[in-house]
């Protein structure tokens, strides 16, 4: 077999058989069908905890059976991924958008009719569209696009397409991923979580630009997961033929010198865009063939199903590596601890349980902390809302001489300047309030920022003595967004109707400066009161909303640590568990942990 690392076609030349070796006795090496089916032999022999490397081999197994292909669409954001789907399928089921779209992984296979299932990560029921595809095309918006959810909100695990698409009858699932290289972050781990179960991937460019250093970081991390890369220059509409090439060089030169492909590493040119007109007809194989589709369908899709066994048994021989190495690392981790003397276990436990003290202790330590940062907010808001008061009459009072000048004295001027002296007052509160809310965030987002910090250092403690004991993720994307909102605005109370506009005949007579002071002493009291009142209320409410956040901030943190507490007193649990077996221990039970390590070390040997 010759292969090199380029995104051209993979050719597979059969070799002729040496007749000198003809007779020879030595043994013809499994192939990846027979290596699945004895590992499979030999794992109804291993212990309960090796039950997820069987699950593994389990879903290899099947993966072989049903000869499917998984085949991810990748690209940086705004690279027309969701169009080029759509035209290869000939159905614009995709929603598009200038805006990231892709939030959560959406795999298409075939079927003879078009649906669409929606799978949660919670306990909620699946939800299913069949037939129309303006439904599914706006269930799609609503559960998979980034605008309408928002960091995946409503918790989609992933969403599967039913399609009769030609291209994909053959076998092949097609995989749209989340794009990156956008302001989510989170969309790109999505993507490359995705890439675990690939088999081979199509990675879109375009012309603007032709190739960034953002997708050249995020390909060094693709090609850890994926055996086969397909590169495809997508938008050549916007190119002059005479450009064209000058962009082949261009990328070509970054795919060698940065990723260390070979020189003949090929591009495909399409016009996704024009291709997907012929969605609108499935039998117009003008527009599809205008964008070149019909490219990438005879010399990757089809050259794929044709050499589908040995695509599928490249994909899947790294992953069948793997699980054989998680059951032999688990299985000697095992017989290690068998053979460990007592007093060596009792050691490691001492040891353990000294080292997890001065975790939870770091635990502890970061919690308490919450409640000195709540109470520097809280005072930071005490002080605020203290020096604003005085300001807050003197630009009231201001304002009302400003009105009161020139005054006419009549019934109607007397309500209206009720009324404008009320807003001004509201207008300046609605400031004030937004305007100390933005300060708070500061050192909101600084304890989140701070928290985030010492909660990785913890948990990566944690995951130094636990293995799979990783959470981080899930609340370091709480904490990136943790602030408090505007959404339950606080407003001053209405000041307008408690002002006395009622005067008597003889006010009337009195000149336009009498009259103003003749305001100013019936309202000057009531302004103060009021303003005074609208103080208190605004700073209980503050107060209230910074000890929300915080003990939001509190409680993502004690939730988590309490994981991880549980975790570390579980490893304790099964040490001690661990001494208590080993002293009752009649019948040295090694012997078949050596012999299943030897058996997987043997298949281990068999994968090229």
């Amino acid at each position: 077999m010759s292969t090199n690392k380029s995104s051209g076609i993979t050719e597979v030349k059969k070799e002729s058989p040496d007749v000198s070796t003809a007779e020879s006795t030595v043994k013809e090496p499994l192939s990846i069908d027979e290596l699945v089916d004895s590992a499979l032999v030999q794992c109804e022999q291993l212990p309960h905890y090796c039950n997820h490397y069987k699950d593994q081999i389990k879903e290899l197994r099947n993966r072989l059976s049903t000869g499917q292909l998984h085949l991810a669409v990748l690209g940086q954001f705004n690279r027309g991924k969701s169009t080029f789907i759509n035209a290869l399928i000939k159905h614009k089921i995709l929603p598009t958008s200038v805006l990231p779209v892709t939030s959560v992984p959406t795999f298409i296979s075939y079927d003879e009719s078009l649906s669409c299932k929606v799978r949660f990560l919670k306990s909620m029921p699946d939800l299913v569209v069949k037939q129309s595809i303006e439904n599914i095309t706006a269930t799609l918006s609503k559960y998979v696009a980034e605008e309408n959810n928002p960091r995946n909100q409503f918790c989609v695990k992933d969403v599967h397409i039913g399609c009769p698409s030609a291209i994909l009858q053959n076998g092949t699932m097609l995989i749209d991923t989340p794009g990156f290289g956008s302001t989510f972050v989170h969309n790109t781990r999505t993507a490359l979580d995705t890439l675990v179960d690939c088999d081979a991937a199509l990675f879109l460019l375009s012309a603007d630009p032709p190739m960034t250093q953002t997708e050249v970081e995020f390909l060094k991390q693709v090609q850890q997961y994926v055996p086969r890369i397909f590169f495809i220059l997508n938008k050549i509409d916007l190119l002059p033929d005479k450009d064209i090439d000058k962009v082949d060089r261009f990328i070509r030169q970054m795919l060698i010198s940065n990723l260390g492909y070979s020189s003949d590493v090929k591009l495909f040119h399409v016009c996704a865009a024009e291709a997907e007109k012929a969605t609108q007809n499935t039998s117009d194989n003008t527009n599809w063939s205008a964008g070149n589709l019909e490219q990438i369908k005879t010399e990757i899709l089809e050259f794929m199903v044709r050499e589908k066994y040995f695509t599928l048994s490249q994909a899947l021989n790294d992953k069948l590596k793997d699980a054989f190495e998680g059951i032999i690392t688990s299985l000697q981790k095992d017989a290690e601890e068998k053979k460990a003397p007592l007093e060596l276990l009792q050691k490691e436990k001492d040891e353990l349980s000294t080292r997890f003290d001065e975790i939870k202790k770091s635990m502890e330590k970061d919690l308490k902390l919450i409640q000195i940062e709540k109470d520097a907010v809280i005072k930071y808001v005490n002080e605020k809302i203290s020096s604003y008061k005085e300001q807050m009459e003197q630009q009231v009072f201001a304002h009302l001489d400003n009105l009161l000048i020139g005054s006419s004295g009549g019934l109607s001027w007397i309500q209206g300047l009720a009324t404008a002296t009320g807003s001004f007052i509201s207008d300046t509160f609605a400031n004030l309030y937004l305007s100390m809310i933005a300060r708070i965030n500061k050192p909101v987002r600084k304890a989140a920022l701070l928290h985030s910090k010492e909660y990785s250092a913890i948990a990566d403690s944690v995951q130094g003595v636990i293995s799979g004991a990783n959470r981080k993720s899930f609340l370091l994307e709480k904490l990136e967004s943790l602030e408090i909102g505007t959404e339950d605005s606080w407003n001053a109370q209405n000041i307008a109707q408690k002002l006395d506009t009622r005067f008597g005949w003889s006010d009337h007579l009195r000149s336009s400066q009498s009259k103003a002071r003749r305001i100013r002493q019936k309202w000057d009291e009531i302004i103060k009161v009021s303003i005074a009142g609208d103080f208190d209320s605004l700073e209980t409410y503050l107060k209230e909303i910074v000890d929300k956040v915080f003990e939001k901030l509190k409680s993502l943190l004690s939730e988590e640590y309490f994981f991880l507490s549980h975790d570390l007193d579980n490893v304790v649990e099964k040490k001690e568990k661990a001494i208590k077996e080993r002293i009752n221990r009649k019948e040295d039970t090694i012997e078949p942990l050596e012999k299943m390590i030897a058996a997987f070390s043997t298949l281990k040997d068999e994968l090229v």
